[in-house]
């Protein structure tokens, strides 16, 4: 409770209110205030020095109480501000705030790390991935080139028939010869003894006059005619089997070639189906393992790129945790001096009091 002060007016002592405020000047009662109203009105009217006077006083008077209600809400902000418990609570909300950013920071950042280490991951399997599909495609090269070698044999086995069908083309070609010279030698002797037998014919008729003499000599003649004759037919038998193991001999040195011919193709078409699928699903594994090393490698700078940011970051809440605190103790110190200001403005303001309460007592002593 402040101190009690004399009334202005009648002298009396004017009981003061608790806690902030202009005190009191007068008597609560309000009579006193009002007389002492009536008497500065009359001074302030009066001419001379006294007027002057009065009216400086109240003058006075009015910018004490602005500066009073000037200086009650600043002084009640810095009470509240500068109080323990205001300064307490602002460090706290500062220190929640730079706690608050760094923990984000440090979540930031350790899921960067995390991010690059997952991108370091899939680049490990990816590059594992890729390592197992070469092998698989070095395998199926290798299982190519083993098809390829299988059809390689079956083309030189084709060759090899080919070559034998061939030769035994050639040997029913040199047995058809022979048989056809056969046949000329048979048609040669067919036509001796067709001549022969012509012969025997005229013999017979010219000996038909003298059958009976000559007898044996148209039984030997009949009988070299039937020889001749058996002889012809087993010549034409053996040139017609000569005919057709030529022809059955030319069928199979024609299907031989074809199936080799088949058989080159095949094995042609096997070996350029099995390069371009080599080569095909080569490039389409390198695309794709080029394209997973480029996209990891993309993630990864990408983290590293996330975690540089999320240390500027922490670092940028470092340099503001520092300015909050130098801000703070600047405001601190302009709190102390605006604090230090209204005491001396209000140790003035009582002193201004006291002395004119003084005058006042000298005037009504006087």
């Amino acid at each position: 409770m402040k101190t009690d002060i004399l009334c202005k007016h009648c002298g009396a002592i004017v009981p003061q209110r608790a806690g902030r405020g202009r005190p009191r000047q007068y008597c609560p009662e309000g009579t006193c205030q009002g007389a002492a109203k009536r008497d500065r009105d009359l001074r302030r009217a009066s001419p001379g020095l006294e007027g002057a006077l009065a009216r400086a006083e109240d003058l006075y008077d009015r910018m004490e109480t602005g500066l009073a209600q000037a200086i009650e809400p600043l002084a009640r902000v810095l009470a509240d501000e500068m109080s323990p418990a205001g300064v307490e609570a602002k460090i706290s909300a500062v220190k929640a705030e730079a706690a608050a950013q760094v923990a984000t920071a440090k979540t930031d950042r350790e899921d960067a790390f995390r991010r690059l280490r997952d991108a370091q991951t899939e680049a490990t399997s990816t590059a594992r991935a890729h390592e197992e599909q070469l092998t698989a495609l070095r395998a199926e090269l290798d299982q190519a080139r083993l098809a390829a070698g299988a059809a390689a044999e079956q083309a030189e086995r084709v060759a090899a028939e080919r070559d034998a069908a061939e030769s035994r083309a050639a040997d029913a070609g040199v047995r058809a010869e022979r048989a056809e010279t056969d046949a000329e030698r048979d048609r040669g002797l067919a036509a001796a003894a067709q001549a022969a037998r012509d012969e025997a014919v005229t013999a017979a008729d010219r000996a038909e006059t003298a059958r009976a003499a000559s007898a044996r000599a148209v039984v030997a003649a009949q009988a070299e005619r039937d020889m001749a004759a058996t002889a012809a037919d087993r010549s034409e038998a053996r040139a017609t089997e000569a005919v057709a193991q030529a022809a059955g001999a030319r069928q199979d040195a024609d299907r031989a070639r074809t199936a080799l011919a088949e058989a080159t193709a095949a094995h042609d078409r096997a070996i350029e189906h099995a390069k371009a699928g080599h080569e095909r699903d080569l490039a389409e594994v390198r695309s794709a393992a080029d394209a997973r090393v480029t996209a990891a490698a993309t993630e990864a700078e990408r983290a590293r790129a996330e975690a540089a940011e999320q240390v500027r970051r922490a670092q940028q809440l470092d340099d503001r945790l520092d300015d909050h605190r130098e801000r703070l103790s600047a405001a601190r110190a302009e709190n102390a001096a605006l604090l230090e200001r209204a005491v001396t403005a209000e140790l003035r303001e009582r002193a201004a009091l006291a002395e004119r309460e003084r005058l006042e007592k000298k005037e009504q002593g006087s």
